[in-house]
């Protein structure tokens, strides 16, 4: 079993690091790429890749998945 580290978002291969031009250091969020962007209610308004934290999972994880170091 994976501990929480390395099931983390930022370990996986499918976390986009999506730094900001203002981000600060506690601000670690990215974009997961997992699955395909989410469309949006507007017929105009563009699909959007999901904001994960760099610590959040989820239930895809397997350790195939990890990003290569």
């Amino acid at each position: 079993m994976p501990n929480s580290h390395t099931a983390a978002c930022e370990s996986c291969r499918f976390y986009d690091d999506h730094k900001l031009n203002d981000a600060t250091a506690e601000d670690e969020h990215g974009l997961c790429r997992f699955n395909p962007p989410v469309n949006q209610p507007d017929p105009l308004g563009h699909g959007l890749w999901p904001v994960v934290a760099a610590e959040d999972w989820c239930g895809h994880f397997s350790p195939e998945q990890l990003a290569a170091e």
